[in-house]
């Protein structure tokens, strides 16, 4: 018998205006992306992909598949459509193929569990594993946890880039899969693709590359050929996924990730296909990791993809490298400030041989610039440059200037 004190509690109800300034109050307790005075990775999307995700919000991609057929067919088309638009500016060929997803980990998660059950089905091997530099998302670490493989982090050059011949002495016969990335998350450095892919071809072994950050950007970098961006993407013959997020370089709202197949009959290791023989649950199919999911994050990638263009992302791509190049050359205008590596991206670390980044970074934070990460390999916080950060500049680089001056009095 149910006792008062196992009673459930009743929710009290507010009104409008009520539950509005709960809201802001939380709100000011957020560090909103929208305020240029972040350089982290993030930004408010724009009102071309807020509206076509609120267009598409209450439609479901589950039933793209499965035995109800396809009542939300738009969505679909409009995945195939923006899945191809994303392989055709990261050389992808006819049978390019992928889905856009939730983000880079869902993503990166689905490479390295086709990269397993291909391994499985090809090669035989029953407990893999999966070798990557130091330098490699830990993303891929948790995806070896939750698909039960090994995984070995290899060393990285003085360039923080992937060590090849590390990698290469650490395969073995269970080995299913090598990663590469194309913008790591603390430095933006881009690893040897090619001598990875190349490696790869001679092993057998699938090669996904992360370029959840850096894809977009060095793309449009590349097709301006002014950058040194090398080759990065399915111009490599050796790589055979790819992790791309909208929701970074394409700037669509959070969550929107994406992955690119080299073909189709590597694709199908991704789905689900569960047709019940005990006839409870009927059909239930899936691309990618998640069940039930809105089409809206579809809708607004293809929406921008539309709506920038190469062209209009060319122009953002630039203004972002025209911004990081300033702050990089005021950053080494500090002294006792250095950027270890010259970006490649609108991405890059600063370091001190002298000073204590994590106390110089939190005391940014005090003044109120967020999103400098921090990280102990260098020893170093992270900036990231957006079109936003623009009015903001010269005022964090003043900013910057007198916390070192202060740190050495």
């Amino acid at each position: 018998m149910e006792t008062l004190a196992d009673a459930p509690v009743k929710l009290k109800s507010h009104t409008l205006p009520e539950l509005r300034k709960i809201l802001k109050e939380y709100q000011k307790k957020c560090n909103l992306y929208r305020n240029g005075k972040n350089f982290g990775m993030g930004l408010y999307p724009s009102q071309v992909a807020l509206e076509a995700f609120l267009d598409f919000v209450d439609t479901n991609y589950i039933y793209a598949g499965g035995g109800l057929g396809n009542p939300f067919e738009g969505v679909s088309e409009m995945e195939a459509e923006s899945v191809r638009m994303m392989a055709d500016v990261m050389h992808g060929n006819k049978d390019v193929v992928g889905n856009l997803t939730f983000g880079g980990t869902e993503s990166n998660i689905l490479g390295m569990q086709v990269a397993r059950d291909y391994a499985r089905e090809k090669r035989g091997i029953k407990h893999g594993n999966v070798v990557m530099p130091n330098t490699a998302h830990p993303s891929f670490i948790k995806a070896c946890h939750l698909l039960d493989m090994d995984f070995v982090r290899t060393d990285i050059t003085k360039d923080y880039k992937a060590d090849v011949k590390a990698m290469r002495d650490a395969i073995d016969e269970n080995t299913v899969a090598l990663v590469s990335t194309c913008g790591t998350h603390t430095v933006g450095t881009i690893d040897d693709i090619g001598a990875i892919g190349k490696l790869a071809d001679e092993r057998g072994i699938w090669h996904h590359v992360d370029a959840a950050w850096g894809g977009f950007i060095s793309c449009w970098l590349r097709m301006m050929g002014k950058y040194d961006i090398p080759p990065f993407d399915f111009s490599v013959p050796g790589v055979w996924s790819m992790t791309v997020d909208p929701h970074k370089m394409l700037f669509a709202m959070m969550p929107a990730g994406g992955i690119l197949y080299k073909n189709a009959d590597l694709q199908k290791y991704a789905f689900f296909d569960f047709a019940d023989p005990m006839g409870v649950h009927g059909h239930y199919f899936t691309r990618t990791t998640a069940g039930s999911r809105t089409g809206g994050n579809i809708a607004a990638v293809y929406a921008l993809l539309k709506y920038h263009g190469t062209d209009g992302y060319m122009k953002i791509a630039k203004k972002c490298m025209d911004l990081t190049y300033r702050l990089v050359e005021g950053v080494e205008g500090i002294p006792g400030l250095k950027v270890p590596i010259k970006p490649k991206m609108n991405l890059f670390a600063v370091e001190s041989s002298t000073l204590n980044v994590e106390k110089i970074s939190a005391r940014m934070r005090e003044k109120g610039w967020h999103g400098l990460y921090t990280t102990q390999v260098p020893p170093s916080f992270r900036v990231v440059v957006l079109p936003q950060n623009e009015p903001y500049v010269d005022a964090f680089l003043k900013d910057l200037k007198s916390i070192v001056a202060a740190s050495k009095r």
